[in-house]
């Protein structure tokens, strides 16, 4: 009975992971059923892939740059003092 317990209690841990799987799994399935319906879709996904990756390069490249500008100004006031 304690062995049980023991793999009820750590198992409880995997709820999570499993609906995760379900759910990409479901919309990977849904996916495929629409590109098989419209096949231009797949154009369009692999245009959103890139302008959403694009979009977060600049962005990351943007806080970046606010960064070292901080880093920078707080370097040459610590240089004045």
């Amino acid at each position: 009975m304690r062995l049980q317990e023991v793999f009820v209690e750590q198992s409880s841990g995997f709820e999570l992971l499993w609906k995760l799987q379900m759910t990409v799994g479901v919309l990977l399935l849904l996916f495929g059923v629409l590109i098989v319906i419209f096949p231009n879709i797949v154009a369009y996904l692999v245009a959103a892939a890139i302008i959403a990756t694009g979009l977060g390069l600049v962005g990351s490249a943007w806080r970046l740059r606010q960064l070292e500008r901080r880093v920078r100004d707080a370097a040459y006031v610590e240089i004045l003092e």
